[in-house]
């Protein structure tokens, strides 16, 4: 506690665990070596789209794997960063309105992840069991991806609605905001 705090009794925050170290050092390492890898995928991915001629199965293979990419740089730049940012102040520094937006895309993030994972699937089995009879010139993953993008969106609006920032400790000096789901 700093001097501010020295006239303080009641409970405080809580403070930093060694594990919370130790999960942050990973974090930055994935992020950091996780997004420029994935941008470079992402740009090679969009090339050989641009190369991919007509092929259906390669070009829907391609759209998914692009979709795919996309999942996981949005998993890195949310998900792991935001871990990372809270990890490292343990508060939200943020308005209402940003944790709204913030619970938003982490759950689009996930819902779109889990989504083209099943595409892959969905289309992987369509292959299989109907490889002689695929068109030339289908829509059949460009369908199912944005399918995949509108349910995950719509599926993530009620994050817009259960989350609030809550001051948590408000006698400590300053207060200790969370962004938090409404009990």
């Amino acid at each position: 506690m700093d001097e501010s705090d020295s006239n303080f009794n009641g409970t405080a925050p809580p403070q930093h665990l060694l594990s919370d170290y130790i999960e942050m050092a990973y974090l930055i390492i994935v992020i950091i070596l996780g997004t420029p890898l994935n941008i470079y995928i992402l740009i090679k991915l969009f090339k050989k789209l641009q190369k991919s001629g007509s092929d259906a199965i390669k070009i829907g293979f391609l759209i998914l794997k692009i979709n795919l990419n996309i999942s996981d740089l949005l998993i890195l730049l949310l998900l792991a960063f935001g871990k990372l940012c809270w990890l490292a102040t343990y508060e939200w520094k943020a308005n209402e309105l940003a944790c709204k937006i913030f619970n938003f895309l982490s759950m689009l993030t996930l819902y779109i992840s889990s989504n083209i994972v099943v595409c892959i699937a969905l289309d992987r089995f369509r292959n299989v069991l109907s490889a002689s009879k695929i068109r030339r010139k289908s829509n059949f993953v460009r369908i199912i991806v944005t399918v995949s993008w509108i349910l995950a969106l719509l599926w993530s609006i009620p994050q817009l609605y259960v989350w609030e920032t809550v001051n948590v400790y408000p006698e400590w000096p300053g207060g200790w905001i969370q962004c938090s789901d409404i009990c």
